[in-house]
């Protein structure tokens, strides 16, 4: 027996290059949708109270920059 759904097969990427579409009205591409996704987890990994040692709290908050830097060099 074969069912046969309405809702897409699409992956996470498109899911959330389509999601920052309508976000920011501009056309976003999965390239640009992986770095503001990037971008969202640093930064919760930066703010969240988790023990970890500063070192790793450091790389958080650089990747954190870093990220923000390649969304602002893709133009967004």
């Amino acid at each position: 027996m074969t069912h046969s759904s309405t809702v897409e097969n699409i992956s996470f990427s498109e899911m959330m290059r389509q999601y920052y579409c309508r976000m920011t009205e501009k056309n976003v591409t999965i390239g640009q949708s992986r770095w503001i996704t990037a971008s969202v987890v640093s930064f919760m990994l930066t703010i969240l109270p988790l023990p970890c040692p500063e070192v790793l709290r450091m790389a958080f908050i650089g990747f954190f920059a870093f990220s923000l830097w390649k969304c602002k060099k893709n133009g967004l």
